[in-house]
């Protein structure tokens, strides 16, 4: 990439700037140009800050077009939350309170397959325990039980254990 003739200016305009930025990110990237513009070489500048030839380059390219905006970071496009707001989140309590009228609790990966299958919504199981972190809804696992127990000793002594705390 050649350098136009008015670096120089440039380099005088861009120290400025990263004095008076605040930005760390933007700040790097002009400390990163200052030194391009010093050194006149991309290749040497990327291998002294360990980046990519390319990212060097681009935002050299961007900074020209654009000046310090150019430096900014890129907004992403649409998150999952976007994605999530096409869920009504009504329909997701009433499945859930459907499940526990059932005797039953549900999953966070039976509601991720409502999803999909429903909604045709690609989402991860992370995006549903968060969905449902954001209803107030906590995760709670079943109590566990030892392998070698008796199930029907169990049941008789539930049965027992209630007549004798009422006594």
């Amino acid at each position: 990439m050649k350098f136009k003739l008015d670096e120089k200016i440039n380099k005088i305009k861009t120290e400025e700037e990263m004095r008076k930025e605040k930005d760390s990110k933007k700040k790097y990237r002009l400390i990163v140009l200052i030194d391009l513009m010093e050194m006149l070489n991309i290749t040497k500048t990327s291998k002294k800050y360990g980046l990519d030839k390319e990212t060097v380059r681009k935002w050299y390219k961007k900074y020209l077009e654009n000046g310090l905006e150019g430096l900014e970071d890129e907004k992403k496009g649409p998150q999952i939350k976007y994605k999530l707001g096409k869920i009504d989140k009504t329909e997701i309590e009433n499945l859930i309170k459907e499940k526990n009228k059932e005797g039953g609790s549900i999953t966070g990966k039976e509601i991720q397959e409502y999803i999909i299958k429903t909604k045709n919504i690609k989402i991860s199981l992370k995006s549903v325990y968060n969905l449902l972190k954001e209803m107030d809804y906590s995760y709670t696992s079943p109590r566990s039980y030892h392998p070698k127990r008796n199930k029907n000793t169990q049941e008789d002594f539930k049965k027992t254990s209630k007549k004798q705390l009422q006594k």
